[in-house]
């Protein structure tokens, strides 16, 4: 992808965040210098591994959706008790990773 001049990655799913390969294949789309763009639920972002990855390699934007403005809203779309819960602790741990200074990755607009 490199060699045919793409500048710009965008990971989407379902969920991106839970694929086995996501690491690898944001690693090297980071390295080849591409504007990575990860449309998210947000549920992966408790997860260490996935947020110092995301600290330490921003992508040019995360897109988090949100599925309901209430635990109940929320809860009930997801089928799942707890996950509004989960969604709110996931924001709280990945904006105290992130620096008032951080900016979004610009290496790929700058190379074009």
């Amino acid at each position: 992808m490199r060699e045919a001049g793409v500048l710009w990655l965008q990971l989407t799913g379902g969920e991106p965040l839970i694929d086995k390969l996501f690491a690898e294949v944001y690693e090297l789309a980071y390295e080849f210098g591409m504007m990575i763009s990860i449309s998210s639920n947000g549920s992966r972002l408790s997860n260490t591994k996935i947020l110092d990855l995301l600290t330490a390699r921003r992508p040019h934007r995360l897109t988090l959706g949100v599925y309901g403005a209430t635990a109940e809203s929320y809860d009930s779309l997801t089928r799942r008790r707890g996950s509004f819960a989960a969604f709110k602790g996931s924001g709280r741990r990945s904006r105290g990773r992130a620096s008032d200074q951080s900016q979004p990755d610009r290496r790929a607009a700058q190379r074009a």
